[in-house]
């Protein structure tokens, strides 16, 4: 079993909080700035998160971020529907970046058409490719 030893000190009018796992004081100014790049972290995290329900998307080439996104009739490069959903995909990562992701669309519209189309790299998006309708 493992003993880990903290103590709080009083040096030069600072606090300094010793652990012995890190084997080295850190001052109260050292772990608020830690806390701070915590906090930015799980920030960055929930930023990116596949979102589970769909946001609006009024251009579907800028939905390029993995998740659920639906369109309408006034959205723009949809497929050959009115109205529906696009999940996005990313190859590597969680956003395309048009420098070495590939970004795929599949789309299903409520007219029951099913679409796909991708993105790879910094080429432009492909048509949308029927796959199955009514």
């Amino acid at each position: 079993m493992r003993l880990s030893i903290f103590y709080e000190l009083k040096l030069n009018n600072q606090m300094v909080i010793y652990n012995s796992e890190a084997n080295k004081p850190r001052t109260l100014e050292s772990i608020l700035i830690e806390l701070k790049e915590v906090k930015q972290q799980i920030s960055d995290l929930k930023n990116n998160m596949l979102y589970i329900t769909g946001l609006y998307s009024n251009n579907l080439d800028e939905a390029q971020k993995d998740g659920c996104y639906y369109f309408d009739k006034n959205s723009k490069n949809k497929p050959n529907t009115d109205y529906g959903t696009v999940f996005t995909m990313v190859s590597n990562g969680i956003e395309g970046n048009n420098i070495d992701k590939w970004v795929n669309h599949l789309a299903f519209g409520t007219n029951y058409v099913i679409c796909y189309r991708q993105k790879v790299n910094q080429n432009v998006w492909s048509n949308w490719i029927q796959i199955q309708s009514k």
